[in-house]
């Protein structure tokens, strides 16, 4: 592979174009979507799982909930996590949005009120998408079913990257 300025390169005679996104692309990314990677620290090892999540982009957050378990042990001790959102429609085309921020737990009516937010968000992606219409959050939700006992969290992003490549 041959380099060149600007995130071209050529490939087997193939021009391949890497470049950035906008932050008006990111947005879209992450509007348009609802599972992402959610990578945190447990102990000193990186862990990687998808996670179902909403964004909002008016508290420029990612809202989600959770049971306690390793991810939540694990965010209350290093609340600093990154999440990957990706679309890949071929090995030679796809987009990704890369987001770091920090992991932040919602409590009371508070929480309930943004439950609800991830909710309706997530049930209107799943109907867009999947032509599917949901019910109840254990339904798009790796099987929480135990939503009273859930935490609710959100994570504040802080700073976010995104490449494209056509």
């Amino acid at each position: 592979m041959e380099h060149y300025s600007s995130g071209i390169h050529l490939l087997k005679g193939e021009l391949i174009m890497i470049q950035n996104l906008h932050t008006s692309d990111m947005q879209l990314l992450l509007k348009e979507h609802y599972v992402g990677h959610l990578s945190y620290i447990s102990g000193n090892q990186p862990h990687i799982i998808p996670i179902t999540y909403f964004y909002d982009p008016i508290e420029n957050v990612l809202l989600s909930y959770s049971g306690m378990g390793h991810k939540i042990k694990n965010m209350r001790k290093h609340p600093n996590v990154s999440l990957l959102v990706d679309v890949v429609d071929s090995i030679s085309k796809w987009k990704s949005v890369q987001i770091s921020g920090t992991y932040e737990e919602l409590h009371g009516t508070y929480a309930k009120s943004r439950l609800h937010d991830f909710a309706r968000g997530v049930s209107h992606l799943v109907e867009v998408h999947e032509g599917l219409i949901t019910e109840s959050l254990s339904e798009f939700s790796h099987g929480e079913s135990n939503v009273d006992g859930s935490i609710v969290y959100q994570i504040k992003i802080h700073e976010w990257m995104g490449k494209e490549q056509l």
